[in-house]
């Protein structure tokens, strides 16, 4: 008696499994174009500068992402035929690559933020606008829109509040305070519309207070560096840092570990609490400025340190790249992450203009997350000092802050010192010293200190308790 052989699941349903398989490989495709291409530059700096042994692994990480990328293309293949043949055919390969390409590619895109965001609302940020003097942003981000809030503030003690109200899109808020006093201490707090019955965020109501800069050197103006904060922060290292009562904080990039990831940018703010307004007028806020770094772009995370930090200084692509002036002090905050490659021909043509509008009696201070010269791990080949230093040097650049490699050092090149204060999380490896180091210390929690009163830029390396690790002095004729 003949016996009818039943045919295979994909040869009966070839409909239905052709569809689900070309939409998993569909899936497949765009998570894995999203995993590469968001980390496109954490692929390409795979031993850049790091020397041969580990530049090596750069074949093996293409030759992998091409296989995976021939993978989806056979499984597009595999789904074309089954549609045509009605599901004649053995599929078995094509069934096994894709579940496991598909299961990888969105394990990879979760794990790495794709999607995330923040479930409760950042911290108020205080930044310096154009000038820190008298113009002010506040900042914060909210996960839901809110068009409501309004911001009260005062010159402390005055009794005569006026209002900001939100130039932000209802979830990224920006609220800009001009006309402010020079080196003044203001108080402020949210409200909301009257006409609103949506209620601020939980602690927005609380006054908070932060302090203007100075008007010019002549006045004397403190400010702080960090950087590489990687979302932590050793334990009363902010703390001291709240207390210095400075007028500036510069943070020179990875101030995420991972900039796509919401977690590391919740852990970041709550890491960095005690430098943001407190209740107490006696340690008003310091403004702070935040310059990009490679971990807070990763992965699309470039979208998010828009959102909590446009509005910072003056400039065509605030936050990225922005400038900063108290008077005769300059700040210039670059876009250089690992290397040049984000150093774009109109960040230099913006870069070259405002050095040439800049007196040249001036201080400037530019801030570099990739730092020029170093003796850690990135040490000098990325390209950034032959295309760098030169502009800086006929731009008349005073002090240059950089981070990167994690260690404190401080490098003199010609007229200028160049200072990495990538020190919240220091590396105990240590480099050989490179020409013009100055001082050179690993392994140790440190913050930079700077201090300028007229002609005089005062340098102090901080360790984490308060006392001075180094100390240097600049002078201007």
């Amino acid at each position: 008696m003949a016996t009818t052989q039943k045919k295979p699941l994909h040869a009966r349903y070839w409909k239905p499994v052709s569809i689900a398989l070309a939409a998993g490989t569909a899936l497949s495709a765009v998570f894995s174009a999203w995993v590469f291409t968001g980390g496109f530059w954490i692929w390409w700096a795979s031993g850049y500068a790091a020397g041969a042994e580990v530049a090596a692994c750069r074949p093996l990480i293409y030759g992998a992402w091409a296989f995976l990328f021939t993978c989806i293309a056979f499984d597009a293949a595999f789904w074309v035929k089954m549609a045509r043949t009605r599901g004649r055919g053995h599929y078995r390969f094509a069934y096994a690559s894709t579940i496991v390409i598909l299961a990888a590619s969105i394990a990879a895109f979760v794990s790495l933020g794709g999607g995330s965001v923040l479930s409760q609302p950042t911290p108020m940020l205080v930044m310096p606008g154009g000038d820190p003097s008298s113009e002010v942003v506040l900042a914060c981000y909210t996960p839901k829109a809110q068009n409501n809030i309004v911001i009260e503030y005062e010159l402390d003690g005055s009794g005569m509040p006026t209002h900001a109200f939100d130039r932000g899109d209802g979830i990224s808020h920006r609220f800009n305070l001009g006309g402010l006093l020079p080196n003044s201490t203001y108080r402020f707090r949210a409200i909301v519309n009257s006409s609103s019955s949506q209620p601020a965020p939980a602690g927005f109501g609380a006054p908070r207070y932060f302090k203007t800069s100075p008007r010019n050197s002549s006045d004397g103006i403190t400010f702080l560096s960090i950087s590489d904060m990687h979302s932590r922060f050793p334990e009363g290292l902010a703390a001291m840092m709240a207390s210095e009562r400075a007028d500036l904080v510069v943070e020179a990039g990875d101030l995420s570990d991972m900039g796509s990831v919401a977690g590391e940018w919740e852990r970041y703010f709550q890491a960095t609490s005690e430098l943001y307004p407190g209740g107490s007028a006696s340690v008003p806020a310091a403004l702070r400025m935040p310059v990009m770094g490679n971990h807070d772009g990763m992965f699309f995370g470039r979208d998010n340190f828009g959102r909590f930090f446009r509005g910072v200084g003056s400039g065509p692509d605030s936050p990225f790249w922005y400038q900063v002036d108290a008077g005769d002090v300059h700040f210039i905050a670059l876009d250089v992450e690992w290397g040049l490659e984000t150093f774009t021909q109109g960040q230099e043509d913006w870069l070259q203009r405002t050095l040439a509008a800049i007196d040249p009696s001036d201080w400037i201070v530019v801030t570099t997350h990739c730092p020029l010269y170093s003796s850690g791990n990135n040490g000098e080949g990325t390209g950034v000092a032959a295309r760098l230093a030169p502009i800086f040097e006929a731009g008349g650049v005073d002090l240059v802050i950089s981070g990167h490699d994690h260690h404190y050092q401080r490098i003199t090149r010609g007229t200028i010192t160049y200072m990495i204060t990538a020190t919240v999380n220091p590396d105990t490896w240590r480099g050989a010293d490179v020409p013009g180091s100055q001082a050179y210390i690993t392994g140790e929690a440190m913050y930079g200190k700077y201090v300028i009163r007229g002609n005089s830029l005062d340098i102090y390396g901080m360790y984490a308790n308060g006392t001075i690790a180094d100390s240097a002095t600049l002078t201007r004729p």
